[in-house]
């Protein structure tokens, strides 16, 4: 259990020296106190930012930043509702509230980090996002074993990284495959700014991972 992160920033810094000038875009835990203090502890793992500018940000504090869910609505929806679903045991869609009502709560109850730490544009590149993993897996499995999730929701696209997460033989459940045991579900999963699957349909999926895993 992390109880502060700048000792991890500073290492993600050093991961990423082979980067630069590029600045690294911290990411991790929203919130430290409510995360630990929810029942479940949700990572969800994404590709890049879409940060072009070559700017410098801490992705916490742009997840705690609402104009953010507000820009980027189509991707944070379905991590809002989803997450919202998980924390509060609601397996049915229409029991959700509106979104705009439940964002701040959701977002900050939860992890976020990306594979990638330096900024892309708008449409990522597989390749690219895999050669990352490649480069720096030891520093993401270390980052995430120190956030210690319980529920692991990778959307990055990573297949190798999905398969080295999980804990226990890969099951399908059409088009998401997961993993699970008694400490750990692992689910791998579209990026929530596809459009393959419509919101109802993301959070049914999930849920009936869900029901089919007893968490």
């Amino acid at each position: 259990m992390l109880l502060r992160e700048d000792e991890l920033d500073e290492e993600m810094r050093k991961a990423n020296e082979r980067h630069l000038p590029l600045p690294v875009l911290t990411d991790g835990i929203t919130n430290i106190e409510k995360f630990y203090k929810e029942k479940y502890q949700i990572l969800w793992i994404l590709k890049e930012a879409n940060a072009p500018d070559g700017n410098a940000w801490d992705m916490r504090h742009f997840h705690q930043d609402v104009r953010s869910y507000n820009r980027w609505r189509q991707t944070y929806q379905k991590i809002v509702q989803t997450s919202h679903g998980i924390l509060n045991a609601i397996h049915d869609y229409n029991k959700i509230p509106e979104s705009d009502d439940i964002v701040v709560d959701a977002m900050n109850s939860i992890a976020f980090i990306n594979v990638k730490k330096v900024g892309g544009g708008a449409s990522s590149k597989w390749k690219v996002i895999n050669q990352h993993y490649a480069d720096h897996k030891e520093f993401l499995h270390d980052q995430i074993e120190k956030i210690s999730p319980n529920i692991i929701i990778n959307c990055s696209g990573v297949w190798q990284l999905f398969e080295n997460l999980s804990v226990s033989p890969i099951k399908a459940s059409a088009p998401f495959h997961y993993s699970f045991d008694d400490n750990r579900l692992v689910i791998n999963a579209y990026h929530p700014g596809e459009r393959r699957l419509g919101n109802v349909k993301y959070f049914d999926v999930i849920a009936k991972i869900r029901e089919s895993s007893g968490w």
